[in-house]
């Protein structure tokens, strides 16, 4: 893509931005008593302003080393796109758990990618944070690295691994029964 190509997408997705009225916030959150714009609503105030500009919303699932994730993508009709990706953190470990994280995180992609603005009221659940639970997607540990005269420190879920460059993970050849093969994989540098 040319500069000027990009520029010229740039100012179309600027445009259909403008375009788009201000969500309204139809849905209403029981537990704290508040109102949120539902994905519907979402859905509804971009789609046509997009469109009229050229550019489609697509949603997929895809999985990273951290987990699954919604990835949003803004597609051009001249082939180029904007993506953004929104891990999906389960509420509760069943089908409604993963729907309703499936939907939040589709609002959220669309809501980033075109910086829309609104109040997330039943986000309030999500900055409580979920209990702990191995089995949520996302929920990975993230390592924590010391570097230090071409060594690495590596903390990862309990468990420290020293790395070097030229020698790969110090990851011991049995590791123990708690330490998961995704532990193993995040810790390699």
């Amino acid at each position: 893509m040319t500069t000027k190509t990009k520029t010229n997408i740039i100012k179309l997705l600027m445009d259909a931005r403008a375009a788009i009225q201000p969500i309204k916030k139809s849905g209403t959150n029981p537990h704290f008593r508040s109102k949120y714009a539902t994905l519907e609503g979402v859905i509804e105030a971009v789609t046509e302003p997009l469109a009229k500009h050229g550019f489609l919303l697509i949603h997929r699932s895809t999985q990273n080393e951290h987990g699954m994730t919604i990835t949003t993508e803004l597609v051009h009709e001249s082939g180029e796109s904007f993506v953004t990706a929104i891990p999906l953190v389960l509420g509760k470990n069943d089908m409604q758990g993963l729907g309703s994280a499936i939907t939040y995180a589709r609002r959220y992609g669309i809501m980033s990618l075109l910086n829309l603005p609104a109040e997330d009221d039943d986000g309030n659940q999500a900055s409580r944070g979920a209990a702990p639970n191995p089995k949520n997607l996302g929920d990975a540990p993230r390592p924590k690295t010391v570097a230090s005269n071409n060594t690495k420190l590596v903390i990862l879920g309990g468990r420290i691994a020293l790395t070097q460059p030229d020698r790969g993970a110090g990851f011991p050849k049995n590791p123990s029964p708690t330490l998961s093969k995704r532990s193993q994989k995040l810790g390699r540098i």
